[in-house]
C-alpha cells in the first residue's frame, strides 16, 4: 500500500526532509506525507505500540524502531516473549 501511494521513500529514509530554511514548500509537502504515512501506521498497529510510538516525529524514525523491536535477531525481544508466554502459563 505505501509503495502504490509513492510513499515509500519515507518509510526507510530514502526521501530526506527538506531543508526547512531553504525549501518552504518542499518541506510542507514532505511534512504532509509523512505525516499521512505515520497515521497510516498508528492505524494498523495494536493501541498499546501506538504509546511507544508517540516520541518519534518522523515515519523513518517510527519504522527503524519498529524494526529494531520487532526483528527477528533481535535477542532481547525474543528473551522478553519467552518471558512473558512462562508467565502466561
Amino acid at each position: 500500500f505505501v509503495t502504490e501511494k509513492d510513499s515509500w521513500g519515507h518509510v526507510d529514509g530514502s526521501t530526506p526532509t527538506p531543508n526547512k530554511d531553504q525549501e518552504t514548500v518542499s518541506h510542507a509537502k514532505w511534512a504532509v506525507k509523512d505525516a499521512q504515512v505515520m497515521a497510516w501506521i498508528l492505524g494498523c498497529v495494536d493501541s498499546n505500540i501506538v504509546l511507544n510510538l508517540r516520541p518519534y516525529k518522523t515515519v523513518a524514525t517510527m519504522w527503524s524502531y519498529l524494526k529494531k523491536i520487532y526483528s527477528q535477531n533481535n535477542a532481547a525481544r525474543h528473551f522478553q516473549l519467552e518471558h512473558d508466554i512462562a508467565i502466561f502459563k
